[in-house]
């Protein structure tokens, strides 16, 4: 058995739920054995400056303890994911020889991204959930593998009820509230779709409530990991806008995946690796702008419901074949075991 650990952060932050803890039971299959050590305390401090200090103590004193506990104890090696403590270069430096950073977004730009710089150059090798990212990593390590961020497709599965035609059709965006700023870019557009069409629903579901200019009759649902699958099956047609910048470029597009999962056809912004999953087949839409082609794109959907269901159901036969945990499981397991080994994969 191969013995793993894993520094993540918080317990419900999506790159340690997705990228490491849902492999923990999986993994096994393949011989390997993760024990994850994530923060009690949160992933980022808080915005108040007396509690921010009152954060960074606790947090040194939790991943201090835990790097004592790992290094102790016969691991193979160790997947870090970002620094231990948000923003600073702190005890990955005392961690075994064997550690590999994951990555799944353009982390390198927060403060010139000094710190993740010495983290990624310090490792054995560097996971990365795209091509863009591994591109950009190649800079740091020599030793470079890319792992989409897998959907498990045995949870996410498409509705059990079939819709009538006279039914509603849901619109939907899942995400944190952080994200907010790029739904409120296609706002104009979706106050137009739900003004013309009365069959038409909004339904956001964060860990808060947006506040929209415009808009006024949506579905709020707030997000709970108990009721993720659930929230996603309501949705029709899955919404994914975005900036086009380096940041978006580095995202792993996985909300727009796990929207496949369910069988929802998706309009998104055609940005980075949005567009390598377009690509693969005919599931949705892309679009450059923020208004007529989000216009234009939303109302095909809902004036062609076989085109919708056809786009639905392509969208998860992609997911199965190239994005699916059972399959990324597979080719994790090989990528630790030959870098333990120091072999190549």
């Amino acid at each position: 058995m191969f013995k793993v650990a894993s520094i993540t952060g918080g317990v419900n932050q999506p790159s340690s739920r997705y990228r490491v803890r849902q492999y923990i039971e999986v993994l096994k299959k393949h011989n390997i054995q993760i024990d994850d050590f994530y923060s009690v305390n949160g992933k980022y401090p808080p915005a108040n400056k007396h509690q921010r200090i009152i954060w960074g103590i606790k947090s040194l004193f939790e991943r201090l303890l835990q790097v004592v506990k790992i290094n102790n104890r016969d691991y193979d090696c160790i997947i870090v994911q970002r620094e231990m403590i948000s923003t600073l270069h702190t005890f990955e430096r005392f961690l075994n020889k064997n550690k590999i950073l994951d990555v799944d977004d353009a982390i390198y730009l927060h403060k010139n991204g000094n710190f993740i710089k010495e983290i990624a150059t310090g490792s054995k090798a560097v996971i990365c959930g795209n091509e863009f990212l591994a591109d950009k990593f190649k800079a740091w390590n020599n030793n470079i593998y890319v792992v989409p961020t897998a959907v498990d497709t045995n949870k996410f599965i498409p509705p059990a009820k079939e819709k009538n035609q006279n039914e509603i059709i849901t619109l939907g965006w899942v995400g944190t509230s952080g994200g907010f700023k790029y739904i409120y870019k296609i706002e104009d557009a979706l106050n137009f779709i739900l003004n013309k069409y009365p069959n038409v629903e909004l339904l956001i579901v964060s860990d808060m409530e947006p506040v929209f200019k415009k808009i006024k009759n949506y579905k709020f649902i707030k997000w709970s990991a108990q009721k993720e699958v659930e929230n996603f099956q309501k949705i029709d047609i899955g919404l994914m806008p975005l900036n086009d910048d380096e940041w978006t470029r580095g995202k792993c597009s996985y909300k727009m995946l796990q929207y496949m999962a369910c069988e929802s056809s998706v309009v998104v912004t055609s940005v980075g690796m949005n567009e390598e999953v377009l690509k693969k087949s005919n599931v949705g839409f892309g679009t450059k702008d923020y208004y007529s082609d989000w216009i234009k794109s939303i109302e095909f959907l809902l004036n062609n419901e076989s085109d919708r269901i056809r786009m639905g159901e392509n969208g998860r036969l992609v997911v199965q074949e190239y994005y699916s945990l059972d399959r990324l499981s597979e080719k994790l397991s090989c990528i630790i075991k030959d870098i333990v080994s120091e072999g190549k994969y």
